[in-house]
Order: C-alpha cells, then sequence, then structure tokens
C-alpha cells in the first residue's frame, strides 16, 4: 500500500464521509454550472469491494494494454466509487517510488487518466481547498490546467470558486 494513503489511514481517519449540496436557487458562473454537490469519501473497509470492482472492469471491459485508454485502469488501487460508475485510484505503476491518485472513466469522460494529485495526501490536500467539488471528472475539471498537473486549488477558476463558496483557506 502507498506511504501516503497508509500514513493517511493509521494517523488521519480510516473513514471519511464528506458531502454538500447547493441550494438549487444558486446561480453559478457557467464554468461552475454543472457543480451542485461534493463529496469526500473514503473508507478502509470498503477497499476491496471498490478495487475488486476496478479489477473486474479492467479484465471484462478494458483489457487491451496495447490500447493507451485500457492501460490506465491496470495497476491501480481504487479507493473511491464515484457515482456514475467511474474511479479514483492510486496508480501503481511506478510504485514505490511514485503513487499519483487518478480518474478513471469507463464511458469516455474527459478525464480518464487525468492526475489529480501527486499522492494521496498530495489529492486530499488540493481537492479540500476548492471544498471538494464532486467527484466526477467534469465536476473536477474546472480546477485541473493539463492531464499531469493535478487539481490547482491556485488557479484562477479555483480562487473564483474559492471566493464564491466563501472558503478563507
Amino acid at each position: 500500500m502507498p506511504e501516503s494513503f497508509r500514513d493517511v489511514l493509521l494517523n488521519f481517519a480510516g473513514s471519511v464521509d464528506f458531502g454538500w449540496e447547493l441550494n438549487d436557487c444558486i446561480e453559478l458562473p457557467k464554468e461552475f454550472n454543472e457543480i451542485f454537490a461534493g463529496e469526500c469519501i473514503w473508507n478502509v473497509n470498503n477497499l476491496i469491494d471498490i478495487d475488486e470492482s476496478r479489477e473486474s472492469w479492467a479484465r471484462e471491459c478494458f483489457s487491451n494494454l496495447e490500447d493507451e485508454y485500457d492501460k490506465v485502469w491496470h495497476n491501480k488501487l481504487a479507493f473511491m466509487d464515484v457515482a456514475n460508475g467511474d474511479k479514483i485510484a492510486i496508480d501503481l505503476e511506478r510504485y514505490p517510488d511514485y503513487t499519483p491518485v487518478v480518474y478513471l472513466s469507463h464511458d469516455d469522460g474527459e478525464g480518464h487518466g487525468y492526475i489529480l494529485g501527486e499522492s494521496f495526501k498530495d489529492f486530499i490536500d488540493r481537492w479540500t481547498l476548492i471544498g471538494c467539488p464532486g467527484s466526477e471528472d467534469w465536476q473536477m475539471m474546472p480546477f485541473i490546467d493539463t492531464p499531469i498537473s493535478g487539481i490547482n486549488p491556485n488557479s484562477k477558476n479555483a480562487l473564483e470558486w474559492r471566493r464564491l463558496a466563501g472558503l478563507s483557506f
């Protein structure tokens, strides 16, 4: 298990379940109009089931390791289910030296394979700085500059989102 993930599970929390929803009457600028809710969820007790589900997707639907899209589903440790069936996972391809958190889309989502953070701790730090907007890729994309940049909590969009949400950190 990657050190960053293990450290959080053992020394911070083995389980986190945080969520929020916007009131329907709130109007947001166009770049944020798909962000209506947010969440941050992980539970050590669900890790085996979540990753077995990822393995099933990899084996049954994304088995061609010559295909770049399929390849992204392999050598991962999924720790979060996304409501639309996607996964958020730790990339174990270069374990233990480099274990970024990545987005796994099962239906050609724009964020498929995007790095969300350089490690589990880095991902959680970046995501919480913008208030954990929804876990679907299209809800995170306004805060990601490039496929390898991770969530940028100091981007123009992130700073505007933080201002709108009243997040002062």
